[in-house]
This record gives C-alpha cells, sequence and structure tokens, in this order.
C-alpha cells in the first residue's frame, strides 16, 4: 500500500465498490523504507498479501485478541518463488472513520501471510515475528521471515486449496455462523459431529415460522430433532458442556452476497472477510447494517457471554440523520458471529 502525506487513498470494499479514506495532512512523508523477504519452493507464481498486526490494549472496543490489522500490502512471487515488499506504510484504520492512520512497523509487531499460487494451493502463517524491521531499511538488507525461508530453499506448500477455520466456544450457548464454504451440504449433524463430544444441541431460528429448529444429541448414538441445513449467509446456536475449539475447514468466501429479509426476526451473519484469514472484521458494524437496510432497519442483537447486545434505531432527528441507542457503543459484527436483525417489513441489504 502506497500513500502520500495529505493525500486520499482508494480502496475496494467487499462487493468491489470504490471507496476513500483520508490520508492525515499532518502526516509527514518519509522516504524510508522497510522491506521483507520470503521464498516459496515453487515455480508456479502465485501472490502474497501481508497484514501487519499491531499490538493495542485489548480493551479497546475494536481490538481483536489485543491487535489491530493493517490494510493489505500484496505482491508477487518471481521466477525463483521469492518476494521482496516494502511494508513501511501501514495503514490502520479500525473505527471505519473517514480518518486512518499511517506507520511504519516495529519490532514488537507482528505479520500475517497468506501465499496463492496460481493453481490455487495456499499457505497461511500469523504471528510472524518482525524483530529487526526497523532497521531493514534497503531491498539489499531486508527481514528474511524465517517461516517463509527455509535457508534459502524455500517453504513446500502443500496441496490443498482449502482453510482452517477455528472459534472458541464458550460453555453454554454460543451464537455462530461458519466461516469458510464447505464443498457439500452442510447439516446440524455435521456442526455436532465436528464440534466433538461436548456439543451436544444446534438450533436454527426459523423467521418463517417465527420459531427454532432444533437438533439434541442425547448419546454417542441417540439423536432427536429437525437435522437442519447450515447455509451461508445464515446463523445458528449451538451448545456445548464445556469450552471447546470448533475447527472447520473448507474454501473462503470470494465475494459478499445480499442478505435477504423477512418482516420480524432474522438469525443472519456477515459471511465474507476481505481480510480473512488475517481479521475476521467484515467492516460492517450493527449501525452500519441499520443503515444499509434503511428504515426497515430496527434493530440488531447480538449474543454473547450469557446475554444480547442491542443496538436500535430509534427515528431521525431534526434534520433527518438517523438516531441510534444501544446497551453498548456501536460495535463490530465478526466473521463467525450472527446477530439477530429484526425488519418492520421484506427486504435485503448488501453485506459488505
Amino acid at each position: 500500500i502506497d500513500t502520500v502525506s495529505g493525500d486520499k487513498k482508494e480502496y475496494l470494499d467487499n462487493c468491489g465498490n470504490l471507496y476513500t479514506i483520508n490520508i492525515p495532512s499532518n502526516m509527514a512523508a518519509s522516504g524510508k523504507c522497510n522491506f521483507v523477504k520470503g521464498k516459496v519452493n515453487t515455480s508456479t507464481g502465485g501472490t502474497v498479501k501481508i497484514h501487519i498486526a499491531k499490538p493495542v490494549d485489548s480493551t479497546l472496543s475494536y481490538a481483536e485478541n489485543g491487535f489491530i490489522v493493517s490494510e493489505l500490502f500484496v505482491s508477487s512471487l518471481d521466477g525463483n518463488g521469492e518476494f521482496l515488499m516494502d511494508i513501511n506504510k501501514c495503514v490502520y484504520n479500525p473505527e471505519y472513520s473517514d480518518t486512518c492512520l499511517v506507520e511504519a512497523p516495529l519490532d514488537t509487531y507482528k505479520a500475517r501471510v497468506e501465499i496463492i499460487l496460481n493453481d490455487e494451493r495456499q499457505v497461511y502463517k500469523d504471528n510472524i515475528n518482525l524483530a529487526g524491521i526497523e532497521t531493514a531499511n534497503s531491498a539489499d538488507t531486508p527481514l528474511v521471515l524465517d517461516l517463509f525461508w527455509n535457508n534459502g530453499l524455500g517453504i513446500d506448500i502443500e496441496d490443498t486449496k482449502k482453510v482452517e477455520s477455528t472459534m472458541l466456544l464458550k460453555k453454554g450457548f454460543n451464537m455462530i455462523s461458519l466461516m469458510v464454504k464447505a464443498d457439500i451440504v452442510i447439516y446440524a449433524s455435521d456442526i455436532i459431529n465436528a464440534i466433538g463430544d461436548k456439543a451436544i444441541m444446534a438450533a436454527i431460528y426459523d423467521s418463517n415460522g417465527g420459531g427454532y429448529k432444533s437438533y439434541i444429541r442425547l448419546g454417542d448414538d441417540v439423536r432427536i430433532g429437525t437435522d437442519f441445513k447450515v447455509l451461508s449467509g445464515i446463523s445458528l446456536f449451538v451448545k456445548v458442556t464445556d469450552d471447546t475449539i470448533f475447527k472447520f475447514t473448507g474454501k473462503k468466501f470470494k465475494k459478499s452476497k445480499i442478505i435477504k429479509l423477512l418482516k420480524g426476526f432474522n438469525l443472519v451473519c456477515i459471511p465474507f472477510s476481505s481480510k480473512y484469514p488475517a481479521s475476521k472484521k467484515t467492516g460492517m458494524t450493527a449501525e452500519s447494517i441499520l443503515k444499509r437496510i434503511g428504515k426497515n432497519g430496527l434493530g440488531v442483537y447480538k449474543y454473547k457471554d450469557g446475554n444480547y447486545i442491542t443496538y436500535l434505531y430509534v427515528g431521525e432527528d431534526e434534520n433527518g440523520k438517523p438516531q441510534f441507542m444501544g446497551s453498548k457503543d456501536n460495535y463490530d459484527v465478526l466473521l463467525g458471529e450472527g446477530v439477530f436483525i429484526y425488519s418492520a417489513e421484506d427486504c435485503s441489504f448488501w453485506a459488505e
């Protein structure tokens, strides 16, 4: 990403539409560089995507596990499978404002690197140490990323076109959605089996009937209820007997989609993030969802730690500006999460 002091930077949102963010005019222009280098054992060619993770106070509302994640740096592998990238100007916009933060990386930051070969094989590694990046100011003396170097031989990429998603499920009920797309139709029983012995129930809200469909595991071979389909764009509840990790493998969603809502409550999700797997941020918040829906969007409800976090549309001020209020401030709707949306009428919105 290349930015210029006082300029504007154009990006593509999840739907491929252009938008701009303003670079602060007091951001000092700098000719300094910070180079990283790596190598893949391939002649296929491919794309290298790097996000920089900056440590921040984990109590900040926009922090993701103690980090904020930069916008994308992207390059290509050369004929030898090597890449050399200048990551000096890291752009951060954690609160989706018109003005962003631009700064050079520090030795304490981490890199999150994804490489996708032209034959669609891919690899992703995070928490890559950047110690030494502050003095890697020349293309002749780059910081070599050990996890992508292997003493100059290059790393091998397995024959896989899928990624493994992971999420923490807490004891009790969890409102979740699938972060990746399976090759086959997924049912509630598949979710229960993938979670393992600690999973005892999966439930989905049926907006047509206004009630829940549940699939319950009573024992190893005893199941009752409706084994419903788990589709992209919808969310579900799962209940577990103790904290556990849910792992699910599939292909990344490549684009956003239209989310259709019926009048009343709808249990849905935002199924796409352009930053995934480096970040689960979708660019959508409770407020931006309501603004996208318009006056039909009356409320967004996220279930977390046994409680609902509400965010409501309460009308317009004297100037026609929409007004909102919630049990907490505006919040992100992340990949892998679900939310209830209450709609005044049947409608739809772009999940971007």
